[in-house]
């Protein structure tokens, strides 16, 4: 996917989405920010592989296309809001509401599927319905609409009023006033969630007749695979062959909504800047609709210095090994003009140590988005485990012979170093040909510092269930599990600062492919809480029992 050139970016934020640069770590940040950030190349996350471009359709199916799908699937989650009681909004309620007449169509359970696969901990369904919004509209050439992340999944349905097409002017008008938009804005939101895709036949065989398409779908505009106001002048040059306005008199909602001004709003949008700029604005308004609990994030920004699995483990009875990927955004620095990485390591001694980042050699160590590119320089070291590292900062000497420092905000950035996830003696059970529980066990390194508290850490996993209501949708379940110090003969060396604990527990092969667990050892009253938090087994993890 190298097709994927850096577009001009036009971000519109109200006062309310003030961009900051953000403080690592961050953890629903996080999450989000890798999905909307790694579109291909190393570490790619694969979210924009549901829209790999504007006109993708999964199941190859004519007419239809995700980028609308995904679109459309906001548009409905949100849809039923009411800003006067907070209660609906984006909420991901709709994987609950997909038998509703007011919600026909595959399109919803198509986008649960995908987004289904990233769900985690950190990402919630809501979270990836509303960034399905922005990477469709930007993989169709539109604008980069402001993401924030922080929304909360529903677990029920929530109330009717997704607009209908049948419904008068005056039902649209309260419906989209409900939900906190203005007459001018519900033109305006329209038209740019009907510039891409089109009606189904079988979805609304009332609105385009059977076998009067070639491709089973009466379409919005002649580009309906390029997010642009095609739309907007072809309804204005009365050659418009959008079916919710030449379609029947009593399903046109889109004739009446955009006349509803006298064409006012419509011939502003004939400006495609302005276009643009309005629909990124509007998207933004429609996908930050939240319950009134939700607290969002800031506008999410990308670092300019990411690490990640940036980590101490155990290497032999004396010494820790101190490794990871730091990210480097080459937006605005070119990696042509990076002539060293440095990582700037801080021992809990006040001691420091440099180590030199290494490009990534797969993929050219190159991830890119839309809007961005960004080079991965990797790095190891070794440390005494007497004096083991808790931050440390990335020094980046340019070509020209400027130095620049990043030191997280002032923070640095820090690194678990009391207690820490130790992959090479973690292990997973056999792996059969039925549905019978995989076991997980997690190692864990444990400062002696930590020995003294009352209770042994734990391990908190977050994982897969099944769930009758939303076959498309599991349900994520957590759960604590208590670790056991880990000794004998067969334990792996350590140094004589740590001890070892695990934890066993099973998952069904669902759930065991998709957790992630945090490592804590608890408040126990007079210190605070210690973790290692977010891991997962890797993919190479040994079964138990065999040879370390």
């Amino acid at each position: 996917m190298k097709s994927l050139a850096l577009l001009p970016v036009l971000i519109i934020a109200s006062s309310a989405q003030t961009v900051q640069l953000p403080t690592w770590p961050s953890p629903i940040y996080d999450e989000m920010e890798e999905l909307m950030t790694q579109y291909d190349g190393y570490r790619k996350t694969g979210f924009v592989d549901g829209v790999i471009f504007c006109g993708f359709s999964p199941n190859h199916e004519p007419g239809v296309m995700a980028a609308a799908e995904w679109v459309r699937t906001g548009f409905h989650d949100m849809a039923t809001a009411n800003i006067a009681t907070g209660i609906g909004g984006l909420d991901a309620s709709i994987i609950f509401e997909t038998d509703r007449p007011e919600n026909p169509g595959s399109a919803f359970n198509s986008s649960f599927g995908f987004f289904s696969s990233f769900m985690t901990a950190r990402a919630s369904m809501a979270d990836l319905i509303a960034l399905g919004v922005q990477v469709a509209t930007r993989m169709c050439h539109g604008p980069l609409v402001p993401y924030r992340a922080g929304r909360i999944d529903a677990q029920a349905a929530g109330p009717l009023g997704v607009p209908e097409p049948q419904e008068s002017l005056a039902n649209f008008t309260q419906k989209f006033a409900r939900s906190g938009f203005s007459a001018e804005e519900m033109i305006g939101l329209v038209a740019c969630g009907h510039t891409l895709g089109g009606v189904h036949i079988k979805d609304f065989p009332e609105i385009v007749p059977n076998g009067s398409q070639p491709d089973t779908t009466g379409h919005f505009d002649e580009t309906r695979t390029e997010f642009d106001n095609f739309i907007v002048t072809e309804y204005l040059e009365n050659n418009s062959s959008n079916p919710l306005v030449v379609g029947p008199m009593e399903t046109n909602s889109d004739q009446k909504i955009f006349a509803s001004d006298g064409n006012v709003t419509m011939r502003g949008l004939a400006d495609s800047d302005t276009f643009a700029a309005r629909c990124a604005t509007l998207f933004a308004k429609m996908i930050d609709t939240v319950p009134k609990e939700v607290q969002l994030t800031p506008v999410i920004v990308p670092y300019e210095i990411k690490p990640k699995e940036v980590r101490l483990t155990v290497a032999d009875s004396t010494t820790l090994n101190f490794a990871g990927d730091i990210r480097v955004r080459t937006t605005v620095r070119p990696a042509s003009n990076i002539s060293m990485v440095e990582i700037v390591s801080k021992r809990i001694d006040n001691t420091t140590q440099t180590s030199l980042g290494t490009r990534q050699i797969l993929d050219d160590g190159t991830s890119f988005s839309r809007d961005d590119t960004f080079t991965w320089y990797s790095f190891s070291t070794n440390v005494s485990s007497s004096s083991p590292i808790e931050s440390y900062a990335i020094k980046v000497t340019l070509t020209n012979g400027t130095v620049e420092t990043h030191d997280n905000n002032g923070r640095s950035f820090p690194v678990p170093h009391l207690l820490f996830f130790q992959p090479s003696a973690s292990c997973r059970g056999e792996r059969g040909n039925s549905s019978a529980p995989i076991d997980s066990t997690v190692v864990a390194a444990v400062h002696q510092s930590l020995l003294s508290r009352s209770d042994n850490p734990i391990v908190r996993v977050t994982a897969r269930k099944a769930r009758a209501a939303t076959p498309r949708v599991p349900e994520l379940v957590e759960r604590d599990v208590g670790m056991e110090r880990w000794v004998g003969d067969e334990v792996p060396e350590i140094p004589k600062e740590y001890a070892w604990f695990r934890a066993t527990y099973p998952l069904d092969p669902m759930a065991f492919d998709f957790q992630s667990f945090d490592i804590i050892s608890p408040d126990d009253g007079e210190r605070d809480v210690v973790m290692d938090d977010f891991r997962k087994l890797p993919f190479d993890t040994r079964v138990c029992g065999k040879i370390l």
